[in-house]
């Protein structure tokens, strides 16, 4: 389509061909044929130049023998009436006995489809960011008069990130919604609305369902689920935050009456959920030296911006173990105060001379030290964690920890053992419940044990605590 591949160039062999054929008419006095980059059903595409102008251009040759040369014909005609930034420039048709030659706007970027491809799923502000602007260019085609515009296709192939823009291509399923409200049957299946499989009238409303089910994909990092089960539906939203669950149900719902009347209204409860400050700060402590709280801090965050939520590691102890990384590990770099590392972000002790701004993270993650060193950073936290040992010989320091603290609010996790142990340590100190992390070598880069672990012991805290965790 219209996203940057590569493919083969056309030799001079390859172009003489094309003008000795049908493909002879003042296109090529015009253009200059780079090389093709997709081949369809109805033909083939073409990057090329405007020889005068020096822009990139694509051109689309589709055969008029083509079953669907109509829907094609119909779409050309469409876009080219239509003008928003998020929408393809259609600059000229031409045709031949043979052949429509669509000329329209080169798009370079990467599909949706393609960016999920490479992660489980995109941070609640990255989704919103694109969500809003999906929403732009479909308020725009509703409002076009005298006929909205349904697009009726929306999917993640269709929606194209370039330099922090979107674009939506392929028309094809576009109509015009006429006095009366269309008839169709049509729409791919996990994004199109219900309706648009059993020849209903459409409105505008089939278009919001789609939103709201770009909105899950990005959000959970897979299609939504066809199941009507409401256990399968509530397992499925664990991870997302009620706000934009809410938003998700609406625009979803099976009855469209049920659903949001305009897009006007998704942007605007999209730009409550997007000016919410929803930081989550985490601390971290220990009930002794060396009992692994710098490994789970670094390990959490590592996990957490892995899984695409936005985290920081922030030191708040005289360790100075980030400076220790930083001498050894080369690969560890800084920008603006921020170390960065894989998927591990942190900011060390500035003891308050340096101020950095954290508010662009989602979560925080505070390494505290141990208990005697704690400062009060440790109890200001959302959410508070202490490390304690399961050897027998540890017992002791737990005890002494958590008998020196008196705090009910704390959660306890048990580092480097399995579930026996963990269990056993627990029983013994009277907890009712704790979290274990099983042990694993590298924190920068968890294992599939240390993950499966975060990521329990995390939603088992969303459970606990008012403020969301592990939400979108």
């Amino acid at each position: 389509m219209i996203v940057k591949r590569s493919w083969f160039k056309l030799n001079n062999h390859d172009l003489f061909a094309l003008n000795e054929t049908k493909h002879r008419f003042s296109l090529y006095d015009r253009y200059r044929i780079e090389r093709q980059i997709g081949c369809g059903l109805s033909g083939k595409v073409y990057l090329a130049e405007h020889i005068k102008l020096g822009a990139k251009r694509v051109i689309k040759c589709v055969s008029k023998k083509e079953s669907m040369y109509q829907q094609f014909l119909a779409e050309a005609t469409l876009l080219k009436n239509l003008t928003h930034p998020g929408i393809p420039v259609i600059y000229d048709l031409e045709e031949d006995e043979e052949y429509l030659y669509i000329i329209e706007e080169y798009i370079e970027g990467e599909s949706l489809k393609a960016i999920m491809l490479d992660q489980k799923a995109i941070s609640r502000e990255s989704a919103i960011h694109i969500i809003i602007q999906i929403c732009d260019i479909i308020e725009y085609l509703h409002n076009i008069r005298p006929y909205p515009v349904l697009y009726l296709d929306l999917k993640p192939d269709h929606i194209i990130v370039c330099n922090d823009c979107v674009k939506i291509i392929d028309f094809g399923a576009a109509i015009y919604m006429e006095k009366e409200e269309v008839d169709y049957s049509f729409g791919t299946p996990s994004f199109a609305a219900p309706e648009q499989f059993y020849s209903l009238k459409l409105d505008p409303k089939a278009d919001i369902y789609a939103i709201g089910s770009i909105l899950y994909f990005m959000l959970i990092g897979k299609k939504p689920s066809q199941s009507n089960s409401k256990k399968s539906k509530k397992n499925e939203f664990l991870s997302i935050s009620q706000d934009l669950k809410k938003i998700i149900l609406k625009c979803m719902a099976k009855n469209p009456q049920n659903r949001y009347d305009n897009v006007a209204q998704i942007k605007k409860d999209l730009s409550i959920c997007k000016n919410k400050k929803n930081t989550l700060i985490i601390s971290i402590l220990g009930s002794q030296s060396r009992i692994g709280v710098s490994h789970i801090a670094i390990g959490m965050v590592s996990f957490l911006n892995k899984n695409g939520i936005k985290a920081i590691y922030e030191e708040k102890n005289k360790s100075e173990i980030v400076s220790n990384i930083k001498d050894i590990n080369a690969h560890l770099y800084h920008k603006d105060g921020i170390y960065y590392f894989k998927n591990f972000i942190a900011v060390p002790n500035y003891n308050e001379t340096i101020s950095i701004n954290k508010s662009d993270f989602e979560v925080i993650v505070r390494d505290c030290g141990t208990f005697h060193e704690r400062s009060s950073d440790y109890g200001t936290a959302d959410i508070r964690l202490v490390v304690l040992g399961t050897k027998e010989w540890e017992y002791s320091f737990s005890k002494e920890c958590m008998e020196a603290m008196n705090d009910n609010k704390s959660q306890y996790l048990f580092n480097m053992c399995g579930k026996g142990q963990a269990y056993k340590a627990a029983q013994y100190l009277g907890i009712k419940r704790g979290y274990h992390v099983p042990f694993f070598t590298d924190p920068f880069v968890n294992n599939g044990a240390s993950e499966k672990a975060f990521k329990h012991m995390l939603k088992g805290i969303i459970h606990v605590k008012r403020r969301m965790l592990f939400k979108r």
